[in-house]
């Protein structure tokens, strides 16, 4: 016993982290360092370095000459846990501060560390990776020609018989092959003797231990050390938080006291207003209980003044106590929504900015997963957009630092530290949003309600993310669940319901807009696939290796995939492709999962990766081996981004306008897709030819830039903002997509008139403000009208009102169409588009100037005395390029018009009384000369029309 009571097994540790598993076995370190005195020390597996500075610690001490290595990749495993950088940076900086003399960290696997060390060099090994039988046997294996001739090996985890761990498995092989000593607290730890010689003290030991006596007080004697560390660590550990609730306790006390002063001063305050209100009261009670009745109307007068008197009283006395912190706790017991109230009139003083509000699930975390990367994109676009953005979680928990990551581009994060219910907020806060966008079919169901209620001028739009729906409906028919059909029935009819009651609903590739108006065509969808940012490509084809699969293994389609790829399809790679590794990204890698690639030791769970560059910038191909799951898949944009090339199942690239041979390679079948990966992997020139166009079609579709310019046009046509030219964009290829042309108009409730080749008549779009009875429309209708029916098909628009007017057109077989005053700019694109106009006439709106711009319709603007107004004066002249000839009625108003809007007089015609030939007059009542005028003022006007027609090439 005298050889365990020395100072080295009682020296207290000067390094001690979480988790404290190995911290019981620390005096043992001390002291085995002291009786072996290792020339070559090396530890497999450190994680926070318990156990490596105890070793470090016991060197020092002893003043040995000691080389120290620690052996880790410090990104963690399935048994000690995933963690990021900071553990390493930690660890690094301790060992730099205190021993870097002798210690060295190694930051590779096991196996990259075997051939910096000689055989037979290393004096004392510990072994406490990952703890799988067969990993510890591996581990054993290949580094038992590395132990001297006096070697000691310890073993962590020999007492745990759970969660996968097989370390007991071994040992219990191994102690009937070599010398041993084990011990049972802390998880066990084992003492292997794999060398021939061992030190005199050492043997002297192992004799001493041998005894079931000597070896119980011996590990009795360990295990009361070791606990006495631990609990030293626990009470500092509880010492400090008691501390720390004493500081809280003294300032919640000083902060009750000052409450209860400031609850005095309010309460007296609140007895003088009462004391006067009560006074006024019965100044009104004595005036009101008057019996004469010719005081009965200046008494209600009173009344009426009173109460808006009080109630401004109030207001500005709430107002006024509500600027002052101090009274806070107070009124919000007056007005439970008192804290909410005053934090949006903070949040949302700026009255000019389109204020909008994104609620999604959880907090974005755009290292975790896709959804989240689009969530967080699509809201950093909307500040760059100009747009006031609030966010809210629909389980309301602050996520620190994603929270404050998005905190930090602008958005205004709500969470439980500041309100309490969604519902609340809109209550309060409803009235200042323009657009409520909800994401995914259950965030949207639990709040449109509200949303509806609260904020009715709010446009909503739904974000299906993905269709809910279809991943059901895929995931019922690959497990033929009925209890699966059930519920994707009921989804369905839940996603579409909300689809119904939005203003808009988003679907992110182009099969699910399809679906979804193939399904109900009143849909108004809109194809918003979402972007990312562009890393590009760094490392040619010759530099490459691996294969890589990314996905959030919580959602249930990545597990799937990944689990069927690696039994049906890695099989087949593995025949044609001996040097590559399959690289398993992604965070919270289920047990499923690692199931699956236990024993292969060319599989590595990798699980959590802060940076995907890390992986994507060296590895060769990536894989989407989906078999169920709808949306466009952020994997696929991920790798394409990176410029690695992707074998992807026809599932997972549907909708997303890839070609298959050109930027991915397709296929379905254990065999074809296998076929398609050893190809890819091979064959360097298909590689290239994949990859480079890969990174042109993200560039142009998947971009940031991009996705921006959609996401602006989109919402700029659901607000009908003033700038209409920009929801003209929103209708080209290349951008927003709004169903398809028929659905389009059959949601808009508008005509599909279409044109008629063998018709030769000159087709003329009239465009006026509003169509019912008045001074400007009765004789625009009736010069309509009297057009050569032989030379001219007319057609009116208007976005205002219409009358009895449209009847009377109508029968004369002119088409009448009103605009719908939601998305009127679509609905006048996709009528100009099919109706094919060969001349405009504007009379006094601009709803029509860009459009026909983009379509190179000629223009021709009547002016009249209404049309040089404050509007004109200050938005017309943007316009001015989209006219082709103004006509007015008289040379003054000619001059007027060129002087006060800038119009170049060769653009001006004058036509004599113009359209208010017939004004205050009705023409089927004229006299014969008056009538001739009038005619004369119609062929003008018709051979004015032919000759812009003819002088802007216009075929008819």
């Amino acid at each position: 016993m005298e050889e365990i009571l020395s100072q080295a097994s009682l020296l207290q540790p000067h390094h001690l982290q979480l988790p404290l598993s190995w911290a019981g076995h620390i005096p043992l370190a001390f002291w085995l360092i002291d009786v072996t005195r290792p020339a070559l020390f090396v530890e497999l597996g450190t994680h926070t370095a318990n156990s490596y500075f105890a070793f470090c610690q016991s060197v020092q001490q002893h003043h040995l000459s000691t080389r120290c290595y620690a052996v880790d990749t410090w990104r963690g495993d399935e048994h000690a846990g995933f963690y990021c950088d900071e553990v390493h940076q930690m660890v690094e900086a301790y060992n730099q501060t205190h021993y870097h003399a002798f210690s060295s960290l190694m930051r590779m696997t096991f196996d990259e560390a075997l051939p910096f060390f000689n055989d037979g060099s290393i004096d004392l090994l510990h072994i406490d990776g990952l703890h799988s039988y067969e990993a510890v046997r591996h581990d054993f294996d290949c580094w038992l020609p590395k132990m001297s001739e006096r070697g000691v090996v310890l073993f962590h985890d020999i007492n745990v018989r759970e969660r996968g761990f097989g370390v007991w498995k071994l040992w219990d092989e191994l102690s009937a092959l070599y010398p041993n000593f084990s011990f049972e607290h802390s998880h066990g730890l084992g003492l292997l003797f794999t060398g021939t010689r061992e030190s005199e003290r050492m043997r002297r030991v192992l004799e001493e231990w041998a005894s079931d006596e000597r070896g119980v007080l011996v590990r009795n004697f360990f295990a009361t050390t070791g606990e006495r560390i631990v609990l030293g660590y626990r009470t500092s550990e509880l010492t400090e938080k008691l501390k720390q609730l004493s500081r809280d306790h003294e300032q919640l006390t000083r902060d009750l006291e000052e409450r209860e002063k400031q609850i005095t001063t309010l309460d007296s305050n609140l007895h003088l207003l009462e004391a006067q209100f009560t006074t006024l009261k019965n100044d009104y009670n004595r005036v009101i209980r008057s019996s004469a009745w010719k005081m009965t109307k200046p008494v209600r007068k009173l009344s009426k003044s009173f109460k808006k008197r009080s109630r401004k009283v109030r207001n500005v006395l709430f107002t006024f106590l509500a600027k002052h912190s101090l009274t806070a706790g107070y009124l919000s017991k007056l007005d439970p929504l008192f804290h909410l109230r005053r934090l949006c009139q903070t949040l949302y003083k700026d009255v000019t900015a389109r204020k909008i509000v994104v609620i999604d699930a959880l907090t974005p975390t755009p290292d975790q997963d896709s959804g989240s990367i689009d969530t967080f994109l699509s809201m950093q676009a909307l500040v760059e957009l100009g747009y006031d953005v609030t966010f809210i979680p629909a389980n309301l928990l602050y996520r620190e630092r994603y929270t404050d990551d998005l905190a930090s581009l602008g958005v205004h994060c709500l969470d439980n530290r500041n309100i309490s219910s969604i519902t609340d907020f809109f209550v309060v806060a409803g009235q200042y949003f323009e657009l409520v966008m909800l994401y995914r079919v259950n965030v949207a169901d639990a709040h449109l309600p509200a949303v509806r209620k609260h904020a009715p001028q709010a446009k909503v739009i739904f974000n299906t993310v993905d269709l809910h729906f279809l991943r059901e409906e895929r995931s019922a028919e690959l497990e033929n669940s009925s209890q699966l059909r059930k519920r994707a029935k009921k989804t369905k009819a839940q996603e579409f319901a909300l689809m119904r009651a939005a203003d808009a609903t988003i679907v992110l590739s182009s099969a699910e807009l399809e679906l979804v108006l193939k399904t109900d065509p009143s849909v108004k969808a809109y194809l918003l696939p979402f972007f990312r940012d562009q890393p590009g490509r760094t490392l040619p084809f010759a530099e490459r290796r691996n294969i890589v699969f990314i996905g959030s293994f919580e959602h249930r389609p990545n597990v799937d995939a990944i689990t069927y790829f690696i039994s049906a399809v890695w099989p087949l790679v593995r025949r044609n492709i001996a040097d590559a590794d399959l690289l398993i990204l992604g965070s919270n890698p289920s047990e499923e999962v690692y199931a699956a690639a236990q024993g292969d030791p060319r599989i590595t769970v990798v699980g959590f990766v802060p940076d995907l560059g890390d992986y994507f910038h060296s590895c060769r191909l990536s894989v989407a081996p989906l078999r169920t799951g709808a949306g466009i898949k952020g994997k696929i944009v991920t790798s394409a981004s990176f410029g690695v090339p992707c074998v992807a199942t026809s599932l997972a690239v549907e909708g997303m306008g890839l070609t298959a041979g050109r930027e991915i390679l397709v296929a379905d079948g254990d065999e074809s897709f296998a076929d398609a990966v050893v190809r890819l992997y091979t064959d360097a020139s298909l590689w290239q030819e994949i990859s480079d166009h890969a990174l042109v079609f993200m560039e142009q579709q998947f971009s940031c830039a991009a996705g921006k310019e959609r996401l602006k046009a989109f919402l700029a046509s659901l607000l009908s903002v003033k700038e209409v030219q920009q929801a003209s964009e929103a209708l080209s290829p290349h951008s927003v997509a709004f169903a398809s042309n028929d659905a389009s108009c059959n949601a808009l409730s508008l005509p599909s008139p279409v044109a008629n080749d063998s018709d030769k008549r000159m087709r003329i779009v009239v465009e006026v403000p509003s169509f019912e009875r008045g001074s400007l429309e009765n004789p625009l209708l009736d010069m309509v009208l009297a057009f050569d029916k032989a030379l001219f098909e007319c057609a009116i628009l208007t976005p205002g009102t219409m009358g009895d007017f449209s009847a009377k057109a109508e029968s004369a077989g002119i088409t009448v169409v009103q605009l719908p005053k939601i998305k009127s700019a679509f609905a006048y694109n996709r009528f100009l588009k099919k109706y094919c106009p060969q001349l405009s006439i504007s009379q006094g709106s601009y709803l029509g100037y860009p459009f026909f711009e983009a379509l190179s319709i000629p223009n021709i603007t009547l002016l009249d005395d209404a049309f040089v107004s404050d509007w004109q004066r200050n938005d017309f002249p943007g316009f001015k390029p989209c006219v082709d000839t103004y006509v007015a009625a008289s040379r003054k108003k000619a001059d007027s018009a060129e002087k006060i809007l800038g119009i170049p007089g060769e653009k001006v015609v004058v036509v004599p009384n113009g359209v208010t030939v017939c004004e205050n007059e009705g023409s089927e009542s004229q006299n014969a000369d008056h009538h001739d005028s009038f005619k004369d003022v119609v062929a003008q006007y018709e051979k004015l029309m032919i000759n812009v027609i003819h002088n802007n090439h216009v075929p008819i």
